[in-house]
């Protein structure tokens, strides 16, 4: 019986590259991964995660597929099955098979990284009670399962309840940029809260201010100005991500909603529209938007 591996806290090889990633500031995170030397083969994985993970986030699906072998890692696996699931929507059948095949799995369904992935493909799939349970697993729970638990909940309109898993995360680790940001959205998504919408826009603020620009942070700014009805305030810094990372999914979804908001012509918005349905095909904005405007031909078909 061997012991336990140690987890690795946040004082180690990969916080820059962590804090890279977590922010949003993918072209950072993938230099930094890229020229810091590691021996232990765990970080090794977890820099790889990471650096795939990056790939993701900026549109490079194929990239991160063809990268990763059936000889990898199980993370890294789980990982290409994520992009997987991402590229093709007929692809997602097999993939919730998969990845909930690995969840039963006694070994693999203690990897951070496929509980993960099982979140984020559940999730997805809109089915959130599957992905919650599966952000209170792990041994112990990792820091960024805790990060979308309180996500989902701020999803499920389970504000309350995002505040006290924030509190449990601040006693894990209340100094980690991720605690800071999932501070910050839970201000945000207090809604009706201006105060709580105030604080957690100055928590983006000063991110920006101590980390630069990024595209969560960025993006995080803007939500908290829409939340305070500055929708002009929202655009100037939109144009700013825009203009960093043009095929970032959350800013061309906020873009979208901001362009509405202020009466921007609709071949402007049509154009956002095509250039997120380009980069992100499966975004659940887009999933919410087309049952939305079949239901509006429906009824529009009804009474004609």
């Amino acid at each position: 019986h061997h012991p336990p591996t140690p987890t690795h806290t946040m004082g180690d090889d990969l916080f820059e590259l962590r804090t890279y990633f977590h922010l949003g500031n993918f072209s950072a995170a993938i230099t930094e991964g890229n020229s810091i030397a590691i021996d232990d083969e765990g970080s090794k994985i977890d820099r790889d995660v990471i650096l795939a993970r990056c790939n993701i986030a900026l549109g490079k699906l194929d990239d991160v597929i063809a990268s990763i072998s059936d000889n990898s890692p199980q993370a890294l696996q789980a990982i290409k099955l994520y992009a997987q699931y991402l590229k093709d929507a007929s692809s997602h059948e097999i993939a919730v098979m998969t990845i909930n095949e690995w969840l039963e799995d006694p070994v693999s369904s203690n990897n951070p990284t496929v509980l993960l992935v099982g979140v984020f493909i559940h999730a997805l799939q809109l089915d959130f009670d599957t992905a919650l349970r599966l952000a209170t697993k792990g041994e112990p729970v990792s820091l960024e399962l805790r990060a979308l638990k309180i996500q989902l909940l701020l999803r499920m309109d389970r504000a309350d309840v995002a505040a006290k898993a924030l509190e449990a995360m601040r006693a894990a680790e209340e100094d980690a940029t991720l605690t800071q940001l999932a501070a910050a959205w839970v201000g945000v998504g207090a809604s009706g809260a201006r105060g709580g919408i105030q604080e957690g826009l100055y928590g983006f603020q000063e991110m920006l201010e101590r980390h630069g620009g990024s595209d969560a942070v960025m993006n995080g700014v803007a939500v908290a100005q829409l939340a305070m009805e500055r929708a002009d305030l929202a655009e100037k810094t939109l144009g700013e991500a825009l203009g960093k990372n043009p095929n970032y999914a959350e800013t061309l979804v906020n873009v979208i909603i901001t362009a509405k908001q202020r009466m921007k012509p609709a071949e402007l918005v049509a154009r956002y529209l095509a250039q997120l349905r380009s980069v992100a095909p499966e975004h659940p904005w887009l999933k919410d938007l087309d049952e939305k405007e079949a239901e509006f031909d429906r009824l529009a078909a009804a009474f004609a």
